[in-house]
């Protein structure tokens, strides 16, 4: 889900480019455009169209099972989310750790809750150092589990920016 979420702004821009181009470059090269950029420049306008397409099914279904409201493995989750993220974290040249306590925390929810708030801060800790004020080298995500009498404590800290121009209030 957080990955048909967050495709939705690239894949339009992408579109919106390829589109621009096609037009611009049939007026630059109105003899040569189909045999030169004509093929290639539809394959991205259709290539985006099915991106946007399995966006919008990733969005509306998710499995059954992990809408169901049970007893939760908490690092299982956050493991299942790190994996699924690996390749995003790595392009991003970010070193994602872990630091999770030593039991097997569980808690009543819904697997699919879980995912989404543990990608949604790793998401968002990515964006943070890749932004304009991130860092450029030693860009770290940790995330850390805690138990604190009965509860759980879940956090994903990054080396990023930190949160400005914005009030706390705002965020939640």
């Amino acid at each position: 889900a957080v990955v048909g979420h967050e495709i939705r702004k690239p894949v339009s821009q992408i579109r919106r480019m390829a589109k621009l181009v096609k037009r611009r470059a049939k007026k630059l090269l109105p003899d040569e455009y189909e045999s030169s950029l004509g093929d290639a420049v539809e394959l991205i306008i259709r290539s985006t169209a099915s991106l946007k397409t399995f966006s919008r099914v990733t969005l509306t279904l998710l499995e059954r099972d992990k809408r169901r409201r049970r007893k939760v493995d908490v690092h299982r989750v956050v493991k299942n989310v790190v994996a699924l993220l690996e390749p995003f974290v790595g392009d991003a040249h970010i070193k994602l750790k872990l630091d999770l306590w030593a039991g097997t925390p569980s808690m009543l929810a819904t697997i699919a809750a879980l995912e989404s708030v543990v990608a949604n801060l790793i998401t968002n800790a990515v964006w943070a150092l890749t932004s304009q004020d991130g860092k450029l080298t030693g860009r770290t995500v940790l995330i850390r589990t805690e138990m604190l009498d009965d509860a759980i404590r879940l956090s994903v800290l990054d080396n990023g920016p930190g949160i400005r121009d914005i009030a706390l209030d705002d965020i939640w």
